[in-house]
């Protein structure tokens, strides 16, 4: 508003009445521009305020790692399963029993370093594979076979089910990993193992013919979830069911930054309600008890970095992004579609180019549902049409394009439960 004043002062072609004007200007109207402008910037930044991003809190992030350089004091990412940062260790004569009996023997899970479509040709068709059993008394050629580790989506699941029981909202995950893991099963030897006796397994290696270069092997699926064994700070008091007790946990001491989750099953727990400092579990046992905690941990201003690139399903932050999630109304247009692929930090390199609706789909299609485990009872599956989503990417040789497409439409597919979603890289 200064500006245009200033300028329609100056077209004043006489100086005393120019002269006039801006001492007029500056006397009143100056004073009264600056509290407007200081009123809007106020009622403005108390607008955006009111509609924070609650969800920020709940963040997953993910990444892999070799098992030798995971570093166990590291406070933001674990090992999904800590178990998995210990060596396997190999029994022989467990080993030999379960052979006889016709069964495969669980080694370790390797990760394929691939895009979805060669993980996809390897599921369609499986075999045999040849390898080489070393041991302290010498080596024998032993054949494997790979098979899915669906145990990261398990997790994925059950850790769906606990935000549920803890009234905290869903967001798609997004882990592009976890169905590149395969656990490797030893079928059987090509020759005895009885004389074997109590030698040791020093070393286990097989060929995967094509897949070989894209074979990792010794590395962990990394999440920022601790878990934690928290008790009870205080004395249970009646609830005001007058049936169960409410159980205070203390997480200050955590890190108030952090999204706290109690991971119990539906009997032990009621209700969950929480502060910035405390937890207040609701449950039937009067007594003091320890809690299973999960810690969803937020990254610090220095990040480390990792052998490979940490993924999340982090949303750009900023008044729309928070006044849509505070609504939870979903428009049904382009523009609203647009909005969720374009609100994640991860998957700013995609583009969408184009949203078609089919009868039925016209081909294969390589992206898969990441909210697999969120089943839709109302809407029968056939009778659904089908929402094709057409992306370009800047980054076409990534191995994980796929996966990040298929976390977008995922995304989108939860927002429009009645068509069928797809995605197609162009």
């Amino acid at each position: 508003m200064k500006e245009i004043i200033l300028e329609k002062l100056n077209q004043i072609e006489d100086l005393e009445q120019r002269r006039m004007l801006r001492d007029i200007m500056s006397s009143v109207f100056t004073g009264l521009i600056d509290y407007q402008e200081q009123a809007n910037q106020t009622l403005e930044e108390r607008i955006f305020n009111e509609i924070p991003d609650e969800g920020q809190k709940s963040v997953l992030y993910f990444a892999v790692s070799p098992r030798d350089q995971i570093d166990p004091i590291d406070d933001f990412l674990y090992p999904v399963f800590p178990e998995e940062a210990a060596e396997p260790q190999f029994d022989l004569k467990e080993m030999a029993e379960k052979l006889a009996a016709h069964e495969t023997v669980p080694l370790f899970p390797i990760f394929l370093e691939c895009p979805y479509p060669k993980i996809c040709e390897l599921l369609n068709s499986p075999r045999l594979y040849q390898g080489e059993l070393v041991t302290t008394t010498g080596k024998y050629p032993i054949q494997i076979k790979l098979e899915p580790s669906l145990k990261y989506a398990g997790e994925i699941e059950r850790l769906y089910q606990v935000f549920q029981r803890n009234g905290i909202p869903w967001k798609t995950v997004n882990n592009p990993y976890a169905n590149k893991f395969f656990e490797v099963g030893l079928t059987g030897f090509e020759t005895a193992i009885e004389p074997l006796g109590d030698s040791e397994v020093k070393e286990i290696s097989f060929d995967l013919g094509e897949f070989e270069p894209y074979k990792k092997s010794n590395v962990i699926l990394l999440w920022n979830i601790e878990r934690l064994l928290l008790k009870t700070s205080g004395y249970p008091v009646p609830a005001l069911d007058n049936v169960n007790f409410e159980h205070p946990v203390a997480i200050a001491k955590y890190g108030t930054e952090h999204q706290y989750l109690v991971d119990e099953d539906e009997q032990s727990v009621k209700y969950i309600s929480r502060s910035a400092e405390e937890l207040t579990v609701v449950a039937p046992e009067q007594r003091n008890g320890m809690w299973h905690i999960l810690k969803i941990t937020q990254p610090g201003v220095d990040m480390k970095k990792y052998p490979f690139p940490v993924l999340s399903n982090q949303r750009k932050t900023g008044f729309i992004t928070g006044f849509a999630q505070k609504q939870g109304n979903v428009i049904h247009t382009k523009g609203e579609i647009i909005r969720l692929v374009n609100v994640f930090t991860d998957t700013a390199d995609f583009e969408l180019l184009g949203i078609t609706i089919l009868d039925r789909r016209d081909g294969q299609y390589h992206t898969y549902d990441c909210n697999h485990f969120i089943i839709d009872d109302i809407r029968v599956a056939n009778d659904k049409k089908v929402l094709r989503l057409q992306f370009k990417t800047a980054r076409p040789e990534d191995f994980l394009r796929y996966d990040l497409l298929s976390f977008l439409v995922s995304e989108v597919q939860r927002y429009f439960p009645e068509y069928d979603c797809v995605g197609e890289l162009i």
